[in-house]
Parts: C-alpha cells; sequence; structure tokens
C-alpha cells in the first residue's frame, strides 16, 4: 500500500523532468514531408510523414495485436494497472480515445509493425535537433495538430494560433497519459512519447512529451508501468 502511495505522489506531482538532450548530428537534413501508407496487424492503417532523414507514423500506434498476431494484453481497471508486464488501455476506459501502453510492450520488440520501430531517444533528440535548428528553439507547433490543445497565450506553442501548428505534418494530439498507479492526466493539455529506458533507473523509461504552453519538447522519467503514446519510425 506504501509503495502504491508514493507512486501516485511521484506520478500526480509530475514526472522526473531530465532536459539534457544526447548530443545528436547537426540538424541540417530537409523535410521532404512525402506521405505513404502503413498497415498494422490489428488492420489500422496510418498515414506516414518524412522529417529530415526519419520516415515516422503521422498519427499515434494504436495496434491492439503484437506483429505476430498475437494480443496485446488489455487492462481498463487502475488498480490492475500497476505491473511489470506488457499491457494497453484506452485514455479514460473510452475506446473512442487514442491507446496507451506501458513501457513492456514495447520491450516485446514486436509491438511495431514488422519494417518499424518505436520511436527511440536518438530518434527523438534527432528531431528535437532539427526543430531548433529550423525553427529557433520553437518547434512543437510543428508537431502539433491544428486543433484539440488546451489554449496558451504564450507565443509559438502548440495552444497559441493553433491553426499554424502541423508544419512536419506529425499531426500530434493532446491525448494526456496513465499513471503508473492507474489514473489518466492532462488529455487536452499534453502528449507523452515513449523513447527509451532511462540508463539510471532500469525500472524508468523515458518518455519526450509536448504542452500547450511549451515550445519544445521536454524528456522525463517515467515508471515503465506508465500508459503513453507510441510513435513508429521505419527501419533504416
Amino acid at each position: 500500500m506504501k509503495k502504491a502511495i508514493r507512486l501516485n505522489c511521484l506520478m500526480v506531482i509530475g514526472f522526473v523532468a531530465l532536459f539534457n538532450f544526447a548530443s545528436c548530428d547537426p540538424a541540417t537534413d530537409d523535410n521532404n514531408n512525402t506521405t505513404g501508407d502503413l498497415t498494422d496487424a490489428s488492420g489500422n492503417t496510418y498515414a506516414t510523414v518524412k522529417v529530415g532523414r526519419l520516415t515516422i507514423m503521422a498519427e499515434n500506434l494504436r495496434t491492439t495485436k503484437y506483429n505476430d498476431g498475437t494480443d496485446i494484453p488489455f487492462v481498463a481497471s487502475g488498480a490492475s494497472w500497476y505491473i511489470s508486464t506488457p499491457a494497453y488501455c484506452y485514455f479514460n476506459n473510452d475506446n473512442q480515445k487514442g491507446i496507451l501502453y506501458n513501457y513492456y510492450a514495447i520491450e516485446t520488440g514486436k509491438l511495431a509493425p514488422t519494417g518499424w520501430h518505436s520511436a527511440t531517444a536518438a530518434e527523438w533528440n534527432y528531431l528535437d535537433s532539427l526543430g531548433r535548428a529550423q525553427f529557433n528553439s520553437a518547434y512543437a507547433k510543428a508537431m502539433c495538430a491544428t486543433s484539440g490543445w488546451q489554449a496558451s497565450e504564450v507565443a509559438n506553442t502548440p495552444g497559441n494560433s493553433q491553426s499554424t501548428n502541423n508544419a512536419w505534418g506529425l499531426n500530434a494530439k493532446p491525448n494526456g497519459y496513465r499513471d503508473g498507479g492507474g489514473t489518466f492526466f492532462q488529455e487536452g493539455y499534453a502528449e507523452y512519447y515513449w523513447g527509451g529506458v532511462w540508463a539510471a533507473m532500469p525500472s524508468f523509461g523515458l518518455t519526450y512529451n509536448l504542452n500547450h504552453n511549451n515550445t519544445t519538447l521536454t524528456m522525463a522519467a517515467a515508471l515503465k508501468s506508465t500508459g503513453a503514446s507510441v510513435r513508429c519510425v521505419k527501419d533504416y
């Protein structure tokens, strides 16, 4: 019980912020913004977009099956969500909303469609570097959808002048997250993407986050039992 209370306190207060992005190659790649199609094991079809040297899903992953056709475990109950095995859920247990996966689902190596992989920390860091080069450290708008974000009075943020968002075509939406204790947070305000394991504490994963009031990505550590969104990148 004490462990669960500590977990909930950590996630309500916020993720552990880690702002020192790893260094990347100079971000001078051009954006082609070419689109294609991709189908997952559940039969969902996705638009894709090329940003710099990466070909990325232009939508969040929403498969309920691994790429070998087996089912990913579904966990709706908040009381059952704090586990160390793979799971997915819908935000607020509403199947009309986005799918959130815990990090254990990614660690199976079977979550992404064949020929693709869950975006890595190095790839999110590359997008951070590319964005800073192209948009003078105010690139979050280029990643975010043109509607759905909580309004912000801060210039160059996703919540400000939303019609000017989405220059990269990634169409990121504020789906929120599910903390390790099973509670849902921040729909409309933020999007959280899995990116890798935190080397300093292997029980934590790294998330790369967009917020209605921030001009860039922020990086944070979250328990692997947290539910967050996934974007996939084409293998290269």
